[in-house]
């Protein structure tokens, strides 16, 4: 089973640029080069934009493959939620 939630810490975004600065948001923990990063568009409420990883410097800092169009801070991003279920459906 899969899904997405809330990853720690929030995102800064700027208009025009590939870098994503993040505070507290542990990206090498929970993302690798190509990954998707997924950010709540704070302009559009429930409007999500799915950008590819393309670098990830530290734990706050990243970019990806093309330039935002939007700017903001305390932005919420998704991260991968698995739960892996045995055979006996016990997990």
């Amino acid at each position: 089973m899969s899904g997405e939630v809330t990853g720690p810490g929030t995102l800064t975004i700027t208009s025009g640029s590939r870098a994503v600065e993040g505070s507290t948001a542990a990206f090498q923990r929970f993302f690798k080069i190509g990954d998707k990063l997924k950010v709540v568009n704070p302009g559009t409420p429930g409007t999500i934009v799915e950008k590819t990883i393309t670098a990830i410097t530290d734990d706050d800092n990243l970019l990806v493959d093309s330039e935002f169009n939007f700017t903001g801070s305390s932005i919420v991003y998704l991260i991968p939620s698995y739960i892996y279920v045995r055979p006996d459906g016990f997990y």
